[in-house]
C-alpha cells in the first residue's frame, strides 16, 4: 500500500506501484472510526468484517488505481444479494477510502441501494425464544454470561454495545440500569424485571472482581462484539435457527415488537429504545396493524406475554438485591 495513502493523500492518478494492503489498514481504520465517527465496538466489528471479506475478494497482491479499485469495489458489492447488507458494505467501504485519503473515492460512486427499513428487521418468534432459553436452562453453568446477555437484551431492548459497556455501579437493585453514552451520545434509563434481576445476581456472584458486568480477557476492558457474535452464532445454530441476519440485534427488535403488540404508546417505546428521532420508532409501528394493539403498562409483561401467554419464562423464586 502507499505508505502516504492514510496521512497525506496523493493524486491517485498514477497507478499504485505497491498492492493495497486492506488488512494492514484495519488497526488504523479502526481508531478511525471510533476517534472521528464515535462508533460502537458493534459498528467496529462490522467494518472489520466487511474489509476482511473485501480483502478475501480482490487478493493480497492485487495492484489497484483508480479503475480497477472502482472494478473490484463493485464486483465485491454484487456478491451481497440482500438490499440491506449490500448497503452497510458500500457504507463500510465508503469510510475506509475516506480514511486512506484517496483523491478519489471509488466507492462514492456507487449508490446506496434502496431498503425497506422494516422489512430488514430481523425477530425472533415466540418459538424461537423458547428454544434459546431451554438451550440455557439444559446447561445452566455453560455460557452462563450469554444467557445474561439475552435475556438482558430481550426484556430491555437494549443495542448490544450498550450491554457490553455496562457497569455494575450502573444496575440498581430495584431494576434500573442507567444507559451512560448509547449510539446517539444521550444517557438514558431502562429496567429489567425481578426475575431477570435474579439470573443476573446468579451470574455476579459467580464472576472474577471487574467493574464491567461483561469483562474481556482483563477484567479493566470490555468484551468484545466478536467473541459473543461468534458465541450466538453457535447458539443459534444448536437450536436450529440458521435465518440469515439473526443475531444480538434481533432481541431489540424481538422487544420493541412484543410491546408494540401490546399497545404501547410509540413516544414511550422511543424512550426505551434510545430513538433520538420518533420516526425510528415508527418502523416498529408499521410491521403490525392497530387492532392487535392493546394497552400494557410495563414493557417486561409485554415481552413476558410474548413469550409464553399461558405461563411465565420464569419461575417464582426468592430474589436478592445485587451487590
Amino acid at each position: 500500500m502507499m505508505r502516504s495513502s492514510a496521512r497525506g493523500g496523493r493524486d491517485t492518478s498514477d497507478l499504485f506501484t505497491e498492492p493495497l494492503d486492506v488488512l494492514g489498514a484495519v488497526s488504523g481504520f479502526e481508531e478511525y472510526l471510533v476517534a472521528t465517527k464515535g462508533y460502537k465496538p458493534s459498528g467496529v466489528a462490522n467494518a472489520r468484517s466487511i474489509l476482511k471479506k473485501f480483502a478475501e475478494h480482490i487478493g493480497s497482491e492485487t495492484l489497484l488505481s483508480p479503475h480497477t479499485a472502482g472494478r473490484g469495489v463493485e464486483s465485491f458489492l454484487v456478491t451481497f444479494t440482500h438490499p440491506a447488507y449490500r448497503y452497510t458494505a458500500t457504507h463500510y467501504l465508503r469510510l475506509f477510502f475516506d480514511f486512506l485519503r484517496w483523491e478519489v473515492n471509488p466507492a462514492r460512486g456507487i449508490p446506496l441501494p434502496k431498503i425497506n427499513r422494516a422489512q430488514g428487521r430481523h425477530f425472533l418468534s415466540r418459538a424461537e425464544c423458547q428454544a434459546i432459553e431451554s438451550y440455557f436452562q439444559k446447561r445452566p453453568k455453560k455460557q452462563q454470561r450469554e444467557h445474561v446477555l439475552f435475556l438482558l437484551l430481550l426484556y430491555t431492548g437494549l443495542r448490544i454495545g450498550e450491554a457490553l459497556f455496562l457497569r455494575w455501579e450502573d444496575i440498581s437493585s430495584d431494576g434500573a440500569i442507567f444507559i451512560r453514552d448509547s449510539k446517539n451520545h444521550q444517557a438514558r434509563f431502562v429496567y429489567a424485571p425481578k426475575q431477570v434481576m435474579h439470573v443476573l445476581q446468579e451470574y455476579e456472584d459467580g464472576q472474577a472482581r471487574s467493574p464491567y458486568v461483561f469483562p474481556g480477557r482483563s477484567a479493566l476492558k470490555p468484551l468484545s462484539y466478536g467473541v459473543v457474535r461468534v458465541a450466538f452464532k453457535h447458539i443459534l445454530k444448536n437450536v436450529g435457527i440458521d435465518r440469515a441476519g439473526c443475531n444480538w440485534h434481533s432481541l431489540r427488535h424481538t422487544f420493541s415488537r412484543a410491546c408494540v403488540e401490546s399497545g404501547m404508546p410509540r413516544e414511550l417505546l422511543q424512550q426505551f429504545l434510545g430513538h433520538q428521532d420518533i420516526r425510528t420508532t415508527e418502523i416498529y409501528t408499521r410491521l403490525l396493524s392497530e387492532d392487535v394493539r392493546r394497552q400494557s403498562p410495563l414493557a417486561h409483561k409485554a415481552v413476558e406475554k410474548f413469550l409464553t401467554p399461558r405461563a411465565p419464562l420464569f419461575p417464582k423464586k426468592a430474589v436478592r438485591s445485587p451487590k
